[in-house]
């Protein structure tokens, strides 16, 4: 079956490694409030887009931002600061 598009949601405590085909929210739980955090689309696009960044239209805009993100590495760095890790380690910060 061609371009069939499956979704896939998993709940977790920790917040994932950015990688690409993603979408991320954090749920809090005391405020039953769901929060946004990123989206990365596929390998290809993320090339596309940082190769075109002039030329992204500015509906794209906010894409184009989480992929230069991703790519810059502001993402992963978020990711390890909502798990409570060391910004430059694998290990936990002391809490």
């Amino acid at each position: 079956m061609p371009n069939v598009i499956r979704n896939y949601f998993y709940g977790r405590r920790s917040c994932p490694t950015p990688n690409y085909d993603q979408v991320v929210y954090k749920y809090h739980f005391k405020d039953d409030n769901l929060e946004f955090l990123w989206v990365i689309p596929s390998r290809e696009i993320c090339k596309h887009m940082m190769a075109h960044a002039i030329e992204i239209d500015p509906s794209e805009w906010q894409l184009l931002t989480y992929v230069q993100k991703f790519a810059d590495g502001s993402l992963f760095k978020l990711a390890k600061k909502l798990n409570g890790e060391k910004e430059d380690s694998i290990e936990l910060k002391d809490k």
